[in-house]
């Protein structure tokens, strides 16, 4: 994984994943990917960099983007036309508990102790998930 920075988009994987975004079957994948995938295998650090590329879209779909997104992912919510949907919120929020509990990413990020900047930043992005959940009801 080539990574500059603990943002969800300083990296390659992301932006890689990103650059062959063309439908919500492609966010879901990602997302599912991660969030559905059993105990075992581990959870490969390129896989859950594209799961929290693939969140950040979900929650600027869903009106509480982050900051310093790279202009494919605005390019992308901008032409979208579907809704943000309670199962997409669900399911990214579950995908980054797993990434964020137990993955390689994980391990990576802590591998000299806690990160607890990296833990944040994956924290701020449940946390405007959340927020676009409760918009919902």
């Amino acid at each position: 994984m080539g990574a500059w920075g603990i943002g969800n988009f300083e990296n390659d994987a992301a932006l890689d994943w990103l650059a062959t975004l063309t439908d919500m079957k492609g966010l879901t994948d990602a997302l599912r990917k991660v969030a559905d995938a059993p105990a075992e295998p581990y959870l490969d650090a390129d896989s859950c960099c594209a799961a929290l590329a693939a969140a950040e879209v979900i929650a600027a779909l869903c009106g509480v983007p982050g900051s310093k997104l790279p202009e494919r992912m605005i390019e992308f919510v901008a032409s979208y036309e579907g809704d943000c949907t309670a199962s997409h919120l669900g399911l990214a929020m579950k995908a980054i508990a797993r990434i964020d509990a137990d993955s390689e990413l994980q391990e990576l990020f802590d591998e000299g102790g806690r990160d607890e900047r990296w833990h944040g930043v994956l924290r701020e992005l449940s946390e405007r998930l959340s927020r676009a959940a409760g918009g919902q009801g």
